[in-house]
């Protein structure tokens, strides 16, 4: 975190008062949610209908460009963050308060910094069951919430589980989202 305070400090402003903050991985070069911009748009707004002051933090590689301006479009307490080096995410992830998140190596930034979230992909792919993304002290499993496998007519690339996309509903992630943000809440009061 030393190495980018600043970058630390400046989010922590941009996001003022707002809670929850909700940190959003995207996820395009493989393994992806199909229509993952327009998914987590919607998302954002449902859980804004019940948590109005939340904020959600983007993070993805340079190619997520494009679902990151879908869901930038909700002109919403939306802090885009996407194309950040990685350790600079990983500073910046410790503001949320929980997330959404691609079955990858974004799972990581919760070994640093435990946080309870969800987790998405191919079923096949992730556990059936919430489990803990990366091991840490002090356990706190990730909710699951898994797609179905969508052929993308690249045999080479369709036939491995490790490289599909998925399509998924965004209902069961909003549901168990929103589950998180709910006992998040019961904890501070």
């Amino acid at each position: 975190r030393a190495e980018h305070a600043e970058a630390l400090e400046q989010l922590h402003k941009e996001i003022g008062d707002h809670s929850p903050v909700i940190w959003l991985t995207l996820r395009q070069h493989n393994r992806k949610w199909v229509d993952e911009g327009a998914r987590l748009r919607q998302l954002v707004e449902a859980v804004l209908q019940q948590y109005p002051n939340a904020a959600f933090i983007l993070d993805g590689m340079h190619d997520t460009r494009g679902s990151a301006d879908a869901i930038m479009a909700c002109q919403q307490a939306v802090f885009d963050r996407v194309g950040v080096s990685f350790t600079e995410a990983q500073a910046l992830f410790s503001l949320a308060d929980a997330y959404v998140m691609p079955y990858s190596n974004a799972c990581t930034f919760h070994m640093v910094t435990p946080r309870p979230g969800v987790v998405h992909g191919l079923k096949g792919w992730i556990p059936e069951d919430a489990f803990e993304p990366a091991k840490t002290e002090a356990p706190i499993p990730a909710r699951v919430v898994h797609g179905t496998r969508v052929e993308t007519g690249n045999d080479t690339y369709d036939e491995w589980v490790t490289t599909c996309d998925y399509e998924l509903p965004v209902e069961p992630v909003i549901d168990e989202l929103l589950a998180v943000l709910e006992e998040l809440s019961d904890a501070t009061t």
